[in-house]
Order: structure tokens, then sequence, then C-alpha cells
């Protein structure tokens, strides 16, 4: 088992040396985990390379555009739909432009934001929220019902605030 923690734009060189004449040990199967914002893409000639070697890929990622397109209303977190729309309605046609797993993050990050500047507006209505106010109040409530129905999932965030709670964290193996 490898784990690769390099750039997307190098796994084909990445490929190449593990599919290639010099790896000895092509007999033996060899498992490469890997983890990134989005997926990495492929190619067919690159996946073809991999499985002659004996090699099978498995992606850890924040989210699964290609397989949460297939029927965004019951195969995808419940924001995905919802995020869909929006980003169709701006224009963007061409799902293929989402895998890279940015547009999600993006996504998920402004509407978990606006969430938490309303929240925090709501207790400090005197004044308009600072950005404290934003981290310790907005945040510390997004929650239970105040939980963010974001693209890549329902993000809740623990009361006395910091990092989401139980992201989902898709994992696809590419070659069986």
């Amino acid at each position: 088992m490898v784990f690769y923690a390099g750039r997307g734009v190098d796994f084909t060189s990445f490929v190449e040396a593990l599919s290639g004449a010099a790896r000895t040990c092509r007999n033996q199967p060899l498992t490469v985990l890997t983890a990134s914002t989005g997926r990495f893409t492929i190619s067919p000639a690159d996946l073809s390379s991999l499985k002659s070697a004996n090699v099978t890929i498995v992606f850890a990622t924040t989210s699964d555009p290609v397989t949460w397109g297939k029927n965004p209303e019951t195969g995808a977190p419940p924001g995905y739909a919802t995020f869909l729309a929006t980003y169709h309605a701006g224009g963007f046609l061409d799902d293929a432009d989402l895998v890279d797993g940015y547009a999600i993050a993006h996504y998920d990050a402004l509407v978990t934001a606006a969430r938490a500047i309303r929240l925090a507006a709501q207790e400090t209505s005197a004044a308009p929220p600072t950005p404290q106010d934003v981290a310790s109040i907005g945040f510390g409530h997004l929650s239970l019902s105040y939980a963010v129905p974001a693209a890549a999932g329902t993000l809740t965030f623990p009361p006395d605030g910091g990092r989401v709670i139980d992201p989902p964290i898709p994992i696809e193996q590419m070659i069986k």
C-alpha cells in the first residue's frame, strides 16, 4: 500500500512509474491511497495501465460530484440538489467543471459564512456583527436546526466554535 500525497497534475508521472517496466513487483497487487478536495482526473489510458500493472486506486475526497450528479435528488447529500440548481442558474452548464471539488468547497464556505453572519446579526441587532461575533456567536450556533445544508453534506459546528463536526468523506475505489 502506498499513500500518494502529490498534486493531481503530477499523478500521471506517478502512474507511469507504477506501471512501467522498472517496477519489479508487478505481479504483486498494490493499492494507492490518496485524498484531495475533489477527484483526480485519470485518463482511460492511465486506468488501463494501472489495471494491467495490478494497481488499485482508492480516493478519499470532500465531494463526489460525478456520483452525486447521477441522481442529485436521492443519491447525493441533502444540499447538493440546491447547489446544482444554483450553479446552473448562474450560467455554469458544464458539470465537468465540478470534478475538482473547488466549486463545491467554495459554495459550502459561502453558505456557511452567510448563515453564521445572519445568526450573529440576530444576536447583535443594535450594531452590525463584528468578525468576533460571527466566530463566537454565529459559528457556535451552526448545529441542530441551524446546521448548514451544504453541497457536500449537512455541516454542523461545535458550540464553542472550531472546525466542522462529522463532515462526509466519500471514498471511491477507481480500479477493481
